[in-house]
């Protein structure tokens, strides 16, 4: 066997090895419920921290919580690309990924300025931006 046979055949073992590991999932909800259930209370009480300051660590805590749930939400889209995608919904749920990380980093911080300004700009943005595209007008 020569040589670059060889490394040929350890590849194909090890892809193959690499795709027995690899994870599988099971999409439950479509893309509209991971919006109602995830997406928009998370939104909705990041964009209300303009009215009120959160008051003790537990209010920090929330809304750390909810900026997790924007930027894992984003995640769950990317795994539901439409299938005649050209590859805008992957970037708008990234956004969405960004978005949350960063109002995560601002939540740590106890940013509110932060939080109020430049992060709820990006994740309105992240939703506008999807909307304006994929979203049904009727």
């Amino acid at each position: 066997m020569s040589n670059h046979t060889l490394r040929l055949s350890l590849l194909l073992l090890f892809a193959g090895a690499v795709l027995a590991q690899a994870p599988t999932y099971q999409p439950v909800a479509t893309h509209m419920q991971i919006m109602q259930a995830f997406i928009i209370p998370a939104s909705d009480a990041l964009f209300a921290l303009g009215g009120q300051t959160p008051a003790s660590d537990k209010d920090w805590q929330s809304v750390q919580t909810n900026a997790i749930i924007l930027a894992e939400a984003g995640n769950l889209l990317i795994m539901r690309t439409p299938k005649a995608d050209n590859g805008d919904w992957k970037k708008f749920s990234k956004q969405m990924t960004v978005a949350g990380a960063a109002a995560l980093a601002a939540a740590k911080r106890k940013d509110v300025d932060k939080l109020t300004g430049d992060v709820s700009d990006q994740v309105l943005m992240s939703c506008e931006a999807c909307h304006a595209k994929y979203l049904k007008k009727k």
